[in-house]
């Protein structure tokens, strides 16, 4: 099998929950560090009552959004230095370098703040060093930010942003936003790293590297993930953490220090970048990093633990793309006899479901698949999805296929395992690269499926809502959104659902 990697924490205590953090509040990509896609905390939205719900508002912003909305309940906030008390905001990062704070219930804007460099721009996907293909027409925060409401006396925003000055010179800077009005509470700091190894991307260079994975905030420090632009080399995989507290640098891990073996589709050796399209890395309670690397040397020359001699930890020659979603971590799944399986899911882009036991990956090993399960091409499309999970059951959806929900099967009593075709799917099809949905709930009832449709000759994207029993489509937004950006993630919060697009950010409400 192909490898998956996880990493052992540094000893610090994993940072789950926050103390003044309300139940409802999304500090994270897809809700939590186990990128689980689930909100089990809605009480007002209903498998009967969301056919009503109705565009609140549709405020314009000065870029793209790709990362997905954040949001947060009772935060004092404050307004041309003036405090507006305490309200639910919704915070949203664009393309153009801009963080915006607005009334998650209203849409009134508290602040707007660029974290460009004064002098410096956002960065033009024309521009020749970089020629994004994915990311248009600029880009500069496409990673979803992270909050920390117990940071500083208001509360954190970190936010990773590209910059260049125009003149040949490129940035990545992270930023520690104070949430309350939106200005840098920490010196910002410049992303920079070095490893030792004989490949092409032994150092990191921004302009190579593209920050699509989701911050992740776990042991007390903030994780950047990096991949390529478009596969151009030369480039690598990096995941550099920062310690939240000062943004003094922590953590630098490079999954493909020394190019090798290369491959057809990498002939220098660049690769395992970490992808995740809209989702990001993760991190269990033990405080064990997880993520998944894609189109990049494998070494099948193992030393003595059983891992590539080179520290090389994937495959490219066939262009699959093992990082092409995140990797999602699942609450334990309970056999017959009692016994809880921890499991982890990450769907590649050959449409294969790969099941993963999270205390033991299986390393590699060239005879047998020793993956917890596999379900090969189970999509029939390439796939760049996150899946969800809830009651026993997966939902994912491949490129330009409907979304589909496969059931854990308990015939064996010692190993629970996926079945083998979707036993729901929807009407709809999801074209180009498909949908990465998310599910609200209260508890275990009123399952409800959101998936964001865009698609290149679209001129507006759609919110959709399923039940999560029959896939049964409960709203369609039609025509009401702004044109669409593709790994979107719909944001549920306390009664509503927001939505980015290219040039706005959407809220629905009943």
């Amino acid at each position: 099998m192909k490898p998956f990697l996880s990493f052992a924490s540094l000893g610090f205590a994993c940072l789950y929950g926050l103390a003044t953090a309300s139940a409802s509040d999304v500090l994270t990509n897809r809700y939590d560090n186990a990128r689980s896609g689930l909100v089990s905390t809605e009480t007002a939205l209903t498998p009967a009552n969301v056919k009503g719900l109705k565009l609140l508002f549709q405020k314009k912003v000065d870029g793209a959004v790709y990362a997905q909305p954040l949001c947060v309940s009772n935060q004092l906030v404050f307004k041309g230095g003036v405090s507006q008390g305490l309200h639910d905001l919704l915070i949203v990062a664009t393309e153009n370098g801009s963080v915006y704070a607005f009334d998650a219930v209203t849409g009134t804007t508290y602040w707007k703040v660029s974290v460009l460099t004064p002098g410096d721009t956002a960065v033009s996907a024309n521009d020749p060093h970089v020629l994004s293909k994915a990311i248009k027409p600029r880009l500069s925060i496409t990673a979803t930010p992270v909050i920390d409401r117990n940071a500083g006396s208001n509360g954190r925003i970190f936010v990773l942003a590209m910059e260049t000055d125009g003149l040949g010179h490129y940035d990545y800077k992270l930023h520690a936003l104070d949430l309350a009005t939106g200005q840098d509470a920490l010196t910002p700091v410049a992303i920079s790293a070095s490893v030792s190894g004989a490949g092409p991307a032994t150092t990191f260079v921004a302009q190579n590297q593209h920050s699509r994975p989701a911050l992740l905030l776990a042991n007390g420090i903030i994780y950047t993930g990096f991949c390529s632009f478009d596969d151009r080399a030369p480039y690598s995989g990096w995941l550099i953490g920062y310690l939240e507290t000062n943004l003094s640098q922590a953590v630098v891990f490079n999954p493909n220090p020394n190019g090798s073996p290369t491959s057809n589709h990498e002939p220098d050796g660049s690769g395992s970048g970490i992808w995740g399209a809209g989702g990001g890395i993760s991190a269990d309670n033990n405080g064990n990093i997880f993520l998944a690397v894609g189109n990049g040397p494998f070494d099948q020359t193992l030393d003595s633990n059983g891992f590539p001699a080179n520290s090389d930890f994937d495959l490219a020659s066939s262009d699959e793309d093992f990082g092409s979603g995140a990797v999602v971590l699942l609450p334990d799944i309970v056999d017959t006899n009692g016994k809880a399986h921890s499991l982890a899911v990450t769907v590649i882009k050959n449409s294969s479901i790969y099941l993963l036991d999270r205390n033991n990956l299986g390393k590699f090993n060239s005879s047998i698949d020793n993956s917890y399960q596999t379900l090969s091409n189970a999509l029939a499309s390439h796939a760049y999805t996150s899946p969800v999970f809830f009651k026993n059951a997966l939902y994912l959806c491949g490129a330009s296929t409907a979304l589909q929900r496969f059931s854990f099967d308990f015939t064996n009593p010692n190993k629970p395992i996926l079945s083998s075709a979707p036993n729901a799917t929807t009407s709809t099809i999801f074209a180009d690269r498909g949908c990465i949905p998310s599910i609200s709930s209260n508890g275990t009832t009123n399952g409800i499926v959101w998936a964001y449709e865009t698609r290149l000759k679209l001129p507006n994207a759609i919110l959709h809502a399923f039940d999560a029993r029959t896939l049964t489509e409960l709203f369609n937004s039609g025509t009401l959104l702004a044109p669409g950006v593709k790994f979107a993630v719909p944001t549920i919060f306390n009664g509503k659902v927001y939505a980015g697009t290219m040039k706005s950010v959407a809220a629905f409400g009943l």
